[in-house]
């Protein structure tokens, strides 16, 4: 009985150690991406299955911000301080350009 008890102690400490450390891999976030392109302020998280691009217009006149992907790339015009936001899913950000 002793040796039973033993053993099943001796799994539950090494099922504990597997669960912190996988608990530790997933809740690792990723680095916030943060920039100015012309008129246009940006900022996103690379996801792993999506990512949502947050952009805004900080200048008086209209502007056009350019999403580039993996995929595709998407033209927004935005009026005088529109803000906004783009999911790109699967696909990963290359750039991100605003106009003047």
């Amino acid at each position: 009985m002793l040796k039973t008890n033993r053993l099943l102690a001796g799994f539950a400490i090494a099922a504990a150690a597997v669960g912190s450390t996988v608990a530790t891999a997933t809740t690792a976030s990723a680095e916030r991406v943060e920039g100015t392109s012309g008129c246009i302020t940006y900022s996103y998280d690379d996801g792993n299955v999506s990512t949502t691009v947050y952009y805004h217009n900080v200048c008086n006149h209209g502007a056009t911000v350019i999403v580039e992907s993996t995929c595709t790339e998407n033209r927004i015009d935005l009026g005088v301080d529109e803000h906004g936001h783009y999911v790109l899913d699967v696909c990963d950000v290359k750039s991100i350009r605003g106009s003047a």
